[in-house]
C-alpha cells in the first residue's frame, strides 16, 4: 500500500478535525463511528490477521499526511 497526501493535506486533516470535533460535540460521534467502521472494514479486507494494527497504522499515516510531508513508500 502506498499512501500519499495531497499537497494541502486536507484528507488527513479532515479526519483529525472530525476526531477533535466529535470529542467536543457528542452529536458528531455517529459520524466518527461511521468513519471508524469504514476504516476497520478496509483494514480487515487488506490485512485480516492484523486489522486493528493496520487501522492504527493508517490513522498514523493520515496524521502525517495532514502535515503535507511526503510519506515514505510503505510497501
Amino acid at each position: 500500500v502506498m499512501v500519499r497526501g495531497s499537497p494541502t493535506g486536507d484528507e488527513g486533516l479532515a479526519e483529525f478535525e472530525l476526531y477533535l470535533l466529535s470529542a467536543r460535540r457528542p452529536e458528531l460521534r455517529p459520524e466518527l463511528d461511521r468513519w471508524w467502521g469504514a476504516l476497520d472494514a478496509v483494514a480487515a479486507r487488506l490485512a485480516p490477521d492484523r486489522a486493528t494494527a493496520f487501522a492504527a497504522a493508517l490513522d498514523g499515516l493520515f496524521l502525517r499526511a495532514s502535515t503535507g510531508v511526503d510519506l515514505p513508500d510503505v510497501r
